[in-house]
């Protein structure tokens, strides 16, 4: 999971030091940095997969070896902070005015992984990048790049072996993160006992999923027969339910959670075929079989949302934008049910944005401390913080539902 991530100067997020548990909300009004603290974990995802700094911003074409990538919203020309009045936020280094930087701190199986970035995404260049994980024995450095004039097109980093002596340096192209090209390196000079935590942490960065679902592709037939993982607005989610069928106890549990978000008799899931093989959704009612292109939007959504916590191939970390989107106000609290139990699985780590205050009532106080509320500064500084840090926050919450105080505009008057 990913621990703690420290921002720094990243599109209208001046600073922000955030730790997380696995099931995490995101609150505030329009507008008030949500989506650029997404665009934070995407650009880390992009680095995991090895895009050069410009692919990561502006998107990469689908290749025989390579993702389609659809880039980060507004490119690399807004990717650095610049407060409300026109002058950008005051450098801590000579070139810190053109870069942003990021400190993300993973835990797994018993491991934390450290790992530092400061990117300069106008030049599409790494201006820094370090590397460090912990075990049983403590903390080892892996690698740490040489802070360089930004006009070259290499960047020098040195690699640490763990034995007395200078740590040998190695040049590597500055376009595209270090991380992913250390593994490049021969056995004898790259220590083999840091490669599998460099593995190990690519993957991390990498296996990240957001889902923005999207009505008229859920209502399409898949393009695969099967998958153990839907696309990122839907598609194949039709493949996806077939491969969750076929499984007894996820089929048993998905049909269950169908069958709680509606008072109408819907009986289970099925898919069903067309004429080359590929599978489309649909549900059964009594003896009726009804198809994708016949039901809500709102039932399809919580379906493939449903289905996305159910994949066999579950991302590390899951952003879900407008959880609530589509969905009836008096499913909502069936949805919380299935985040909350998803979540306790322990399969990934969620991140949602929410408008909804009726998602907020559902919520068990103990989970109050992992939403974290946005709001922008006079300088147009986004301030991201958990909710319990808000004055008289517990008080209030004692006597009106965390809901009505969203509702009321509580938070935002309190700011």
């Amino acid at each position: 999971m990913l621990y703690k991530l420290k921002i720094s100067r990243f599109k209208s997020i001046e600073n922000a030091d955030l730790e997380f548990a696995m099931l995490n909300f995101f609150i505030g009004t329009n507008a008030s940095g949500k989506s650029n603290f997404f665009d934070a974990l995407r650009v880390l995802q992009g680095i995991g997969y090895g895009f050069t700094i410009q692919e990561i911003f502006h998107g990469k074409a689908k290749t025989s070896s390579s993702i389609e990538w659809d880039g980060i919203r507004g490119g690399g020309d807004v990717a650095v902070y610049k407060a409300k009045e026109g002058k950008r936020g005051r450098p801590t280094m000579p070139d810190a005015k053109d870069t942003f930087a990021f400190e993300a701190t993973y835990k797994f199986d018993d491991k934390e992984y450290w790992y530092s970035a400061k990117i300069n995404p106008s030049k599409g260049i790494v201006a820094h990048e370090a590397f460090s994980y912990k075990d049983a024995s403590g903390w080892h450095n892996v690698f740490e790049a040489i802070e360089a004039n930004l006009t070259t097109r290499v960047i020098k980093a040195k690699i640490f072996s763990g034995s007395k002596g200078k740590a040998p340096h190695f040049t590597f192209n500055r376009h595209i993160p270090v991380i992913h090209q250390i593994q490049d390196l021969k056995p004898g000079e790259f220590p083999f006992e840091h490669r599998d935590a460099i593995q190990r942490a690519v993957e991390l960065l990498q296996d990240t999923q957001k889902l923005d679902l999207v009505p008229t592709v859920l209502r399409e037939y898949s393009r695969q027969l099967q998958t153990e993982r839907i696309g990122e607005h839907g598609e194949n989610f039709a493949a996806l339910v077939k491969s969750i069928l076929s499984d007894t106890t996820k089929r048993e549990a998905f049909n269950a959670w169908l069958r709680k978000l509606t008072p109408n008799d819907l009986d289970e899931a099925i898919i069903k075929k067309g004429a080359l093989g590929e599978p489309i959704f649909g549900v059964t009612e009594g003896r009726n079989e009804i198809l994708a292109p016949q039901l809500s939007d709102g039932t399809l959504r919580f379906a493939a949302l449903t289905a996305a916590l159910f994949q066999a191939a579950a991302p590390h970390i899951l952003l879900l934008e407008e959880v609530d989107n589509g969905i009836h106000p008096t499913r909502l609290r069936l949805l919380v049910e299935l985040l909350i139990a998803r979540a306790a699985k322990g399969s990934s780590q969620i991140f949602i944005t929410t408008h909804s205050p009726i998602v907020l009532t559902w919520l068990d106080p103990k989970s109050y401390d992992w939403i974290f509320h946005c709001s922008r500064t006079a300088k147009g500084a986004s301030v991201i913080q958990p909710v319990t840090q808000i004055p008289n926050f517990s008080e209030l919450t004692r006597k009106q539902p965390f809901g009505e105080l969203f509702t009321e505009g509580w938070i935002e008057n309190s700011l």
